[in-house]
């Protein structure tokens, strides 16, 4: 299972107990190349954007967040 399903299913899983959250994939010139920044946030009602969680270059970061937020 790679890392992107990993997220996805944790998201999933997290959304059907009613806890929403987004994960935004950026990419953005650094230090002469394309790298992918990862956004985690958390859906806030009422709000455009969300509170934000987690902000990392690694997508195991966002695995093991996720997974920290959904083991309570």
């Amino acid at each position: 299972m790679n890392m992107r399903f990993m997220a996805y299913k944790l998201q999933s899983a997290l959304s059907q107990r009613g806890e929403h959250y987004k994960i935004n994939k950026l990419h953005s010139g650094r230090h002469d190349r394309m790298v992918t920044k990862y956004v985690v946030e958390k859906a806030v009602p009422g709000e455009p954007r969300g509170e934000r969680v987690l902000e990392t270059y690694s997508m195991a970061e966002v695995v093991k967040t996720l997974a920290k937020i959904y083991s309570g």
